[in-house]
This record gives structure tokens, C-alpha cells and sequence, in this order.
């Protein structure tokens, strides 16, 4: 009875040792720091690491031909990452990264996220502006003042001479003319009488000169 006790206790310490070494090797597996469900093609590939389809600071893992994972290069000592060296791989023991001039990778590197800070933008209070009130002003009126008329003076009347009687139509001044006619005739006052005469050739009567001929 004490000999299958030793016995069944030797089996479970064996298997809680196989237990440990697969998880301990699983946990040192060289893709345990990768991204998994990498979206890459493993099925004709056997176990390690090949270039990365877009980048060179990454590679991918394949594990048994089904699981793809994003791997990482590491950074050099000024901070920059370096570059999967193709030709390296994929023997996971052999496969390495290097300075991106040894590399020869001429795929874009990763766009490093930029932060901007926010701007910071000041509001003025608005200035409170003071309104004086104007002092009541008091207005006199104007005192009435008197206006006195002006006395209009008197003026008389001029006197008026007697009118004079017309002369007779018949009587006239000597050597006065006047219109008569069409414009081409003319009347002259001679010894009291209205005597008829023509204008000279090409002559008119001219109302606008005085005892005068006119022309064109």
C-alpha cells in the first residue's frame, strides 16, 4: 500500500514539472513581446521571423504555420528604432535588427504622434465705463420788451399840373416820321402836314431808330 502512495506521488511530481518547464518555455518564447492576430499570412511559413508587409523598424513572428505576431525593433542609443535586417531570418536565433544603413530597409518608419498643446487664450474683462449725469441747466426767459412805432411822417400829395390838350391827329412837328402802310412806306411831317414817302431800294422801316430808315 506505502509503495503505490510513492508511486502515484512520483507520477504527479513529474507531471507538475513537465507542466512547469512548458509554461516556463512558453513564457521565454521569442514572440512572447508581440502583437497577436497580426494580419499576415503564416500558412506556408515555418516557425520564425520574416520582414514586416509595410515597415522596417517591425518584423512578424510566425508560429506553427496558423499565428502571426507584430514584433518591434529595438531603439539605438539615440533613441531611433532600428531596422529588421531581411537576410537575418528567419532562424529566430539568427534574425536581428540593426542601424538602418546597414539594413538596407527602404519601407516609411512608423509616424511618431505629435501632441499639440492647447492654446490658452485670455479673456479681458470689458471695462465698466462710468456716465456722468448732466447738471440740470436753468434758462431765464427773455424779459418782453416794448416796441414802439415808428411815427410815419406825412407827405403831401405833389401837385398835379393841368393836363394839356392833345395836339390834333391832323398836326404834326416838322420832320417827324412815322409808320404807315406795309414797311416800305413812311409819313414825314412837312408845313404841318403828313406827307407820304417810299423807303429807298432794298429799305425797310426800322421802329427801333428814331425818324430813321432802316435795313436788311
Amino acid at each position: 500500500m506505502s509503495s503505490q502512495k510513492v508511486l502515484v506521488f512520483a507520477i504527479f511530481a513529474i507531471a507538475l514539472g513537465l507542466a512547469e518547464a512548458k509554461s516556463t518555455k512558453q513564457t521565454n518564447a521569442w514572440y512572447a513581446e508581440g502583437t497577436p492576430n497580426f494580419a499576415y499570412d503564416c500558412s506556408e511559413k515555418e516557425d520564425g521571423n520574416y520582414p514586416h508587409p509595410t515597415l522596417c523598424t517591425h518584423y512578424v513572428a510566425c508560429v506553427a504555420k496558423a499565428y502571426a505576431y507584430e514584433m518591434v525593433c529595438a531603439l539605438n542609443h539615440d533613441g531611433k528604432p532600428l531596422h529588421y535586417v531581411a537576410s537575418s531570418g528567419p532562424d529566430p536565433r539568427t534574425s536581428h535588427c540593426d542601424y538602418p544603413e546597414v539594413a538596407g530597409c527602404e519601407g516609411p518608419e512608423p509616424e511618431k504622434p505629435t501632441t499639440t498643446a492647447p492654446e490658452v487664450t485670455t479673456t479681458r474683462a470689458p471695462e465698466v465705463t462710468t456716465t456722468r449725469v448732466p447738471e440740470p441747466t436753468t434758462t431765464r426767459a427773455p424779459e418782453p420788451t416794448t416796441t414802439r412805432t415808428p411815427e410815419v411822417p406825412t407827405t403831401a400829395a405833389p401837385e398835379v399840373p393841368p393836363p394839356t390838350e392833345a395836339p390834333p391827329t391832323d398836326e404834326c412837328r416838322e420832320h417827324d416820321c412815322r409808320q404807315v402802310g406795309n414797311c416800305t412806306s413812311f409819313e414825314v411831317c412837312q408845313n404841318g402836314q403828313w406827307q407820304e414817302r417810299e423807303c429807298g431800294e432794298d429799305l425797310f422801316w426800322n421802329s427801333e431808330i428814331d425818324n430813321g430808315f432802316g435795313g436788311e
